[in-house]
Formats: C-alpha cells, sequence, structure tokens
C-alpha cells in the first residue's frame, strides 16, 4: 500500500472513528430513552461508553472493548441491526488506533461475519471473511490463528453439505467455486495448496458439480493445513487439537484420493517425518506424538492398499516400525504401547469413517448381529474370512456382504518388538439394524 493511499485510509477511519462514538452512544441511549428496560449489563456498557464520551477522546481504543460488548449483547437479544452497527464502530476504532494489519481485528470480525450472516447479508459477510482470511495470513505464526481457520474450514464443509443436499448456497457464487479449476490442478501437480494463478474456464454461476465438491474439500483441507502448520511452529503439537485437526485433514484427504484415485496428498506425505523429528518432552507426549504419527501411518496404509503399490506399502509398514521404536526407546509403558499397535482386536481403517470392532466372547449385549472370524497379515490384510454364528432372521445375504467387506478391507498391522506380525484368528460382533425399515 502506497504512502497517499494509507494515508486516506487512516483520515477516512479517523473520521468513521469519530461518527462511530456518535452512533455508540446514541443507539444505546436512544433504546433506553424510549422506556427499554436496561439489564445490570446493559448500563454497565452505557456507563462506560458515557465515560468516554465526557472525557472528549472520540478515537479512544478504551472503546473498543466496550462497543464490541454491546454488539454481542445485542446480538443475543436479536437486535442484529444494532450488533452490526456496534461491531463495526469497534472496528473503525480499532483500524484507527493500531492500523490494518491486526489479528485483532481478524478476530472481531468473526463476530461481524456471524452477524451480518444472521441478518441474511451473505455478501457482506463474504467480503469481511475474505478480508478476515487475508489477515490471518500475515500472523502465519500466532496461535490465535487456529480457531479462525478452523472455523472457516467447517464453514467450508457445511457448504459442501447443504450443496451435496441439492441446496445452492449464495456462497457458492460468491465463491466461484464452479471455475476453480485450479484446485484440480493442484491435485493433479501434487501441490499442497491451490495454485490461485491458473485461469478460470467457466462462469461463477454454473458449471461442473465435481468442480464446486473437490474446491471446498480442498479449501477445506488447506485450513486444517494451515491450522496444524500454526501448531507445529508454536509447539502446540503436543496439545489435544492436533489430534481432532488431522483426522479432520485425513478424513478431507481420504474423500479427495476416492475421488481422484492419482491424488497425493503433499502436506501427509511430509508431516509423519516432522512430527517425527521433534523430541520427546515427557512420557506423555511421546505417547500423544505415537498416537499421531499411527494416525499418519494407517492413512498411508489405506492408500497403499487402495492403490496397489506394494513399494509404498513397505514405505507405511517402516512408518510404523519408526512410531514403534520411538515410543519403547522414550520410556512409554508397555501396556500404553499394546493398545496402540498390539490390541487383542484388530483395528479397522479408516478409524475416522468405521467404528471400532467388538470381541465376540466380549459383547455386552446380544442385539442382531453376526460373528466373523478372521486373521490379519502383516500387512494390514484380512484373511481365513468365515461366519461363526448369526441371530435369526439374519439372511445369508447378509452374512455374505459382510464377510466381502471384510475381506475388501485394511486393517492396522500388529506390532510386536517392533515388527510387523500376523495376528492370531479372532472372531468380532457386527451389529446390524434392526431389519425393521
Amino acid at each position: 500500500m502506497d504512502l497517499v493511499t494509507q494515508g486516506l485510509n487512516v483520515a477516512a477511519t479517523r473520521v468513521a472513528a469519530g461518527l462511530a462514538l456518535l452512533a455508540a452512544i446514541a443507539l444505546p441511549c436512544a433504546a433506553v430513552a424510549q422506556g427499554e428496560p436496561a439489564s445490570d449489563r446493559e448500563r454497565q456498557l452505557l456507563a462506560q461508553l458515557e465515560q468516554q464520551r465526557r472525557r472528549g477522546d472520540e478515537n479512544s481504543p478504551a472503546l473498543i472493548q466496550p462497543l464490541t460488548d454491546w454488539g454481542l449483547l445485542r446480538e443475543e437479544q436479536g437486535r442484529l441491526d444494532e450488533a452490526a452497527e456496534a461491531l463495526g464502530n469497534a472496528r473503525d476504532i480499532l483500524r484507527y488506533n493500531y492500523g490494518f494489519s491486526t489479528l485483532e481485528e481478524a478476530l472481531l470480525l468473526a463476530d461481524l461475519v456471524r452477524v451480518e450472516e444472521a441478518r441474511g447479508n451473505a455478501e457482506g459477510a463474504w467480503k469481511l471473511e475474505q478480508e478476515q482470511l487475508a489477515l490471518v495470513g500475515e500472523h502465519p505464526n500466532d496461535v490465535r490463528t487456529v480457531p479462525i481457520l478452523r472455523a472457516v474450514a467447517d464453514k467450508r464443509m457445511d457448504i459442501l453439505n447443504r450443496y451435496r443436499e441439492g441446496h445452492l448456497p449464495p456462497q457458492i457464487v460468491l465463491g466461484c467455486y464452479y471455475a476453480r479449476i485450479s484446485s484440480i490442478y493442484a491435485l493433479l501437480v501434487r501441490e499442497a495448496y491451490p495454485d490461485a494463478g491458473v485461469p478460470m474456464l467457466m462462469g461463477c454461476n454454473h458449471g461442473s458439480r465435481a468442480i464446486v465438491v473437490t474446491s471446498l474439500l480442498m479449501e477445506a483441507r488447506t485450513y486444517d493445513a494451515q491450522a496444524i502448520d500454526v501448531l507445529l511452529q508454536t509447539g502446540g503439537y503436543a496439545g489435544d487439537d492436533l489430534p481432532e485437526i488431522l483426522t479432520d485433514l485425513l478424513r478431507k484427504s481420504d474423500e479427495l484420493q476416492r475421488g481422484l484415485p492419482q491424488y497425493r496428498d503433499a502436506f501427509v506425505d511430509e508431516f509423519f517425518d516432522r512430527v517425527l523429528g521433534y523430541e520427546s518432552r515427557n512420557e506423555a507426549y511421546a505417547r500423544r506424538r505415537a498416537e499421531i504419527l499411527v494416525q499418519v501411518a494407517d492413512f498411508n496404509l489405506l492408500r497403499a492398499h487402495r492403490t496397489g503399490q506394494s513399494a509404498a506399502l513397505s514405505r507405511v509398514i517402516e512408518q510404523y516400525q519408526q512410531a514403534f521404536v520411538q515410543m519403547d526407546k522414550e520410556g512409554v509403558e508397555p501396556a500404553a504401547i499394546e493398545r496402540i499397535f498390539a490390541p487383542r482386536v484388530p483395528v479397522a481403517l479408516p478409524t475416522f469413517r468405521v467404528k471400532a470392532l467388538i470381541a465376540a466372547d466380549e459383547a455386552e449385549d446380544s442385539g442382531r448381529h453376526v460373528d466373523v472370524g478372521f486373521a490379519v497379515d502383516a500387512n494390514g490384510r484380512s484373511e481365513s474370512v468365515r461366519v461363526v454364528g448369526a441371530t435369526p432372521g439374519v439372511t445369508r445375504a447378509e452374512q455374505r456382504e459382510l464377510a466381502r467387506a471384510i475381506e475388501q478391507s485394511s486393517f492396522r498391522p500388529r506390532f510386536v518388538a517392533g515388527r510387523a506380525a500376523a495376528l492370531s484368528p479372532v472372531v468380532v460382533r457386527y451389529y446390524l439394524d434392526d431389519g425393521s425399515s
């Protein structure tokens, strides 16, 4: 931004900030003057605003928090126009005092976006969100960006779900998702992030459904990856957030790969070695890190099975082994290692899409089910699949379908003494629906 433009922006913001104080005082006072009952919280905020008015500092940063609180209060009360105005005034004063590149503004914009969406102003909310994301991009190492990135990723998935249900959310057109061929290009060339330089080949109002789906998935996955990057760079890799975000990213990557088998997620490819390289702090951290590493190895195993790449399979087995050795070397208790690497019942993959299996002799109830016996080889493939029992009413077709599904499934290999080993046959119970529908 050149100095002239910046000067004009600051001047404009100063004027807006001056007007902000007038609006900040006028709106609340008008409401009370009309005889509306004021709560203790309203009276407290009004007192703070009036105090600043008497001091004569129309641009005081002390106005930002009470204005924000007033806007949030009005949002709770359903008075969305007043909420938008108060939050907008707070934003003007914040920019006047601290400039145009603060993360505090990005955090405030989250409230403004939510209010504008509630008002039905999709276009205004979209523009504000783009400004918010631009501000987030200027603070790549600030952990406060993580919830912002996560919230936007969730919103993209919500848009995708509504689109799949037959709706046309306005964001599809506002974001020109029909024309985002760049997302497909990014997948094909194995880039971690979409290449914005790829030309758009279609209009924003109509086009390929597949491009919309792929683009929204890719964008949401990108925000997950950015959030993980922030955590890794700020030492947050041992916290509770990373496994959850990683699971969401792997779920999206899995769906992208099922739609485009040639897709390889470059971020996931690099992630295992990045996390493996971090030094351990304590046993709890070592256990958490091993769980994260196994998550990635599970995903890579599933991909190797799906694509039939034997060379990739040997690399995945090596990743499991590295995680096992690291955990053992750092003194993690044997019981914790066994739960991850050598459970009695095999772990079906992907864990984010498949329910945990139950051993037939440990099942507590006898609902409609099928008991199936099988073993898992050292590469995570099932063998010797057989139905050993079923409740009355379960058809032969259902039994065959279940057995076929197990034969085609992937399982986490069992590791003993740091080496992949075949799992002895086990009988597990699969519960079916009650058959009433």
